[in-house]
């Protein structure tokens, strides 16, 4: 998983999950000379894991944005003629949610449309409903609601919502910092460029259970 498109970095992380003292002292490392290159490897590793499983470490306030609400099932990957029910599932229609491509979700501050005339309008957070239990989180649409209509023709949705474990490093699961780890002291003994996925293979087994489905 990368960085899903229309989404965009609005606040942040005000720390990073590993400090350079433990990052120093888990590589064996007394020289703080090595300090400045170290806080480096540590924000790479970070953004690496973010990007790798679809997670934000530290709170951070995203901004999703998007087309509109609608679906245009016939022209994804996913379709290829060949699936059960009828086809007005994949040929259009409104989309009851929208997923959201970074967890786990803290809170969802608003959901912006913009008209054809540009004016931003707020959506009523009483329409929607945060689904934070999935493997991917979903703002869904309540049964009576609907989304709003005439909208701009590109960058007519914008959500803008924060995710992350929490404010501070001890707030990560241990085995996604001790994945962190084993990056900081590949890239630090390799400096030179590597051939590329030689990330060290614990890391990715350490990670790989936090992966989201990337949709």
């Amino acid at each position: 998983m990368t960085m899903k498109p229309g989404l965009v970095l609005v606040t942040p992380p005000e720390a990073e999950p590993i400090l350079a003292a433990d990052a120093l002292a888990f590589l064996r490392v007394d020289d703080t000379d090595e300090q400045t290159l170290v806080e480096g490897l540590i924000k790479a590793a970070r953004i690496y894991v973010e990007n790798y499983t679809g997670l934000t470490l530290i709170n951070t306030v995203w901004a999703l944005w998007r087309d509109g609400f609608s679906k245009r099932r016939l022209a994804d990957p996913w379709w290829n003629g060949t699936r059960d029910g009828s086809l007005s599932m994949f040929s259009g229609g409104e989309e009851r949610k929208i997923v959201l491509p970074r967890k786990p979700v803290v809170s969802v501050t608003s959901i912006s449309t913009f008209g054809l005339d540009d004016t931003e309008s707020t959506y009523a957070a009483s329409n929607y409903i945060v689904d934070d239990t999935k493997q991917n989180p979903e703002i869904v649409l309540r049964d009576a609601a609907v989304w709003p209509s005439d909208l701009r023709a590109a960058k007519a949705v914008k959500v803008l919502f924060t995710a992350g474990y929490g404010t501070v490093g001890t707030s990560v699961p241990a085995d996604i910092l001790l994945a962190m780890r084993h990056m900081i002291a590949h890239w630090f003994e390799n400096r030179e460029s590597v051939v590329v996925g030689s990330i060290a293979q614990t890391a990715t087994v350490l990670l790989e259970t936090y992966r989201c489905i990337d949709l």
